[in-house]
């Protein structure tokens, strides 16, 4: 069963739901029979659009970074977005190097990975995309009625 680990600058709430909804990500993506340890860790990005990224650190040990400027919603999102690349690194589609990615057989260099302009180009990127809104959903149902409500209430003040 995956393992979610906090690092000590998120608070009860944040815990719990996170944990909720971390959960049922993975069971969406049909890795909660696994012995998975991910370790989440908030981070100081000025970029706002950044919202968090993983690390394979070792073989079923992931590292989440989560930008310290997210509210609760967007952690939720980045959560379930990053679970797919888990679940990607897990079954050996995805799998990182010094010089680049590895998708399946295909090798992608670093300068393409790390470059703005292909990022949502990248086989990895795509399937995380095509997925995390319904992650999202699925995750925020979860939810008892107070912690979703305060969500939808931050995501409409957000817009």
């Amino acid at each position: 069963m995956p393992t979610l680990c906090f690092s000590k600058d998120f608070d009860a709430s944040e815990r719990r739901i996170l944990t909720k909804t971390f959960k049922v990500n993975c069971a969406d993506l049909k890795i909660d029979k696994h012995d998975i340890t991910v370790a989440l860790r908030k981070i100081s990005r000025p970029d706002s659009h950044w919202l968090g990224s993983v690390i394979n650190a070792a073989k079923d040990h992931f590292l989440v970074l989560a930008n310290t400027q997210n509210v609760l919603s967007q952690s939720i999102f980045m959560l379930g977005h990053e679970c797919v690349h888990i679940k990607q690194h897990r079954t050996g589609q995805l799998r990182t190097a010094k010089e680049g990615s590895f998708w399946n057989k295909d090798f992608y260099h670093n300068t393409y990975c790390n470059s703005k302009l292909f990022y949502e180009r990248l086989p990895w990127e795509i399937e995380a995309h095509a997925r995390q809104d319904k992650l999202f959903e699925n995750a925020l149902r979860v939810l008892n009625l107070d912690d979703a409500s305060k969500i939808c209430a931050e995501m409409q003040w957000a817009t």
